[in-house]
């Protein structure tokens, strides 16, 4: 039996890349105008952010006929979980490492001399004078002027670094800066508290990023991307069942199709679908994770525009949330790049998939009835760790099970090592902190 198109644990190839084309072309536009823009990206956990973020850099790479011919544009792609960045010195030195290196291989040229900090000195002039160096060799060799694009992935790892705040001015000069602005421009992706991190009063970058945060798939979208992989073998009635189950929720939509497609997508039934829905939150725990970056009336929220699908407005919620939630308005954002909700054209919100509404409503709204739901206490609660670890760990498997395909391969694909590294990353951090809840209990 064929391998199913459908992986739910990898970002995908341009070949299942669908519903997300408006957000590249928006994304791609502003990175390559004159003056340009710079984007804070934002989307919960499997809504697509590292899947756009590859799409933006095949789209922007110089071998791209579709690419801008007035600038020579050098995407450079980093994931603070797995290059291992402990400091500003560090990331600027791979910056400058990794550009030097395009540079060299894409003028087939020596003179793309190194610039360095001097020991005790800010990085960021280092990397200015890099660009503006590098930029005059390539208007003399190519007529085009340079532009370097940072795409800088899981942003929310670094939120609670003490260097993070050096990082955001080092960016923040040099895309102000008169001689640098048009050389770099950057796309910052995260979540919830990265999001809350740079849009806050006295954030450096709080001005100068444009914000764009990811939705779910829209009903057209989902259904091309249940349909093309499969030729179109489903019935209409079979797709409709998985698109309401999954709200366009592009990892969702994945995961039911590739569980589905385990035995053949010739005898699906909407009996199965509910059976792979009805396991879904034994197999993994994704939803729990997804509420604890909701923001603290988040649970509340959600369930009030449950009860009240597609009839409340953010107004009407405001005055129906006792007592008034103040971060409203960052609420129903969350909840909508998280896959949860949508924003219909009538400024009404509706519930946007069946799968996280009745676990929602099964296994949190009576908690919620008790005052027994917080933030922090249901994303940190051990037995909720020990879940994401044991998630972890499976993807872990598959991604070691993917890398075995490669054996005959002269390298391994950089998307599964970067993925793995995440992986392992992510499994240590939850080993440690659950090690210290065993420490703390133990005392």
């Amino acid at each position: 039996m064929p391998s199913s198109p459908y992986n739910y644990n990898l970002p995908v190839s341009d070949e299942m890349f669908f519903g997300r084309q408006a957000d590249l072309v928006e994304m791609v536009d502003g990175l390559t105008a004159t003056p340009g823009d710079s984007f804070a990206l934002t989307a919960g956990r499997r809504m697509g952010k590292t899947s756009l973020l590859e799409a933006v850099e095949r789209t922007l790479l110089p071998s791209n006929s579709s690419q801008t011919r007035m600038f020579l544009i050098v995407p450079l792609p980093f994931d603070f979980t797995g290059e291992e960045i402990d400091s500003v010195a560090k990331f600027f030195d791979l910056v400058h490492m990794q550009a030097r290196d395009k540079l060299k291989d894409l003028l087939l040229a020596a003179e793309i001399a190194p610039f360095t900090a001097e020991v005790g000195q800010p990085p960021a002039p280092a990397l200015r004078r890099a660009l503006e160096a590098w930029g005059r060799v390539i208007v003399d060799r190519t007529g085009q002027r340079l532009r370097l694009v940072l795409l800088l992935d899981e942003c929310e790892q670094i939120v609670d670094h003490a260097w993070t705040p050096e990082l955001y001015n080092a960016l923040r000069y040099l895309l102000v800066g008169k001689t640098t602005r048009s050389l770099i421009k950057v796309v910052l992706c995260g979540s919830h508290r990265f999001l809350t991190q740079v849009r806050q009063e006295g954030s450096p970058l709080r001005n100068i990023l444009k914000y764009h945060a990811l939705q779910v798939l829209d009903r057209t979208s989902t259904l091309e991307l249940i349909s093309k992989p499969t030729g179109n073998i489903l019935a209409d009635n079979i797709m409709s069942s998985i698109a309401d189950q999954s709200g366009g929720h592009p990892f969702l939509t994945q995961y039911l199709m590739h569980e589905l497609g385990e035995s053949g997508f010739h005898d699906v039934s909407t009996n199965a679908i509910e059976k792979v829905v009805a396991k879904f939150h034994h197999k993994r725990h994704d939803f729990g994770d997804w509420l604890g970056g909701l923001g603290q009336s988040g649970p509340a929220v959600y369930r009030l525009i449950v009860e009240n699908d597609g009839l409340f407005s953010e107004e009407a919620i405001r005055a129906a949330t006792q007592p008034n939630a103040s971060d409203l308005a960052q609420v129903l954002d969350a909840l909508c790049y998280h896959g949860l909700i949508t924003c219909e054209a009538n400024g009404k919100y509706r519930v946007a998939g069946k799968m996280f509404q009745e676990w929602f409503m099964v296994n949190v709204a009576p908690l919620l009835q008790q005052g027994r739901v917080t933030h922090f206490g249901w994303q940190d609660d051990p037995n909720s760790l020990r879940h994401r670890l044991d998630d972890l760990r499976e993807n872990l498997q598959i991604i070691e099970e993917q890398k075995s395909k490669h054996v005959m391969d002269v390298e391994v694909s950089l998307q599964l090592i970067k993925q793995e590294r995440h992986t392992r990353s992510e499994i240590v951090d939850l080993e440690r902190r659950l090690s210290l809840d065993s420490a703390d209990s133990a005392r």
